[in-house]
């Protein structure tokens, strides 16, 4: 079995995004896109190494300040 290793010193970033349910196919790509030209270009890798992962959360799935997002 072969392990796939990023070339030593290339740095392979990571970014997970947590976001409220409900955002078109163009909305996530268009996040997706800026996110990993930012991050290719702050932390000086391609981008190609940049994995970004979108976790889509219902709204009632979410609190915050002690009460659900739907209820905000």
């Amino acid at each position: 079995m072969t392990t796939l290793q990023p070339p030593k010193g290339i740095a392979v970033p990571v970014v997970n995004v947590a976001l409220w349910k409900g955002n078109s196919t163009d909305q996530r790509r268009e996040l997706v896109t800026e996110l990993t030209d930012s991050v290719a270009r702050i932390a000086d890798c391609p981008k190609e190494a940049v994995t970004v992962i979108l976790t889509e959360v219902e709204r009632d799935h979410w609190g915050k300040g002690g009460r659900l997002a739907s209820e905000l």
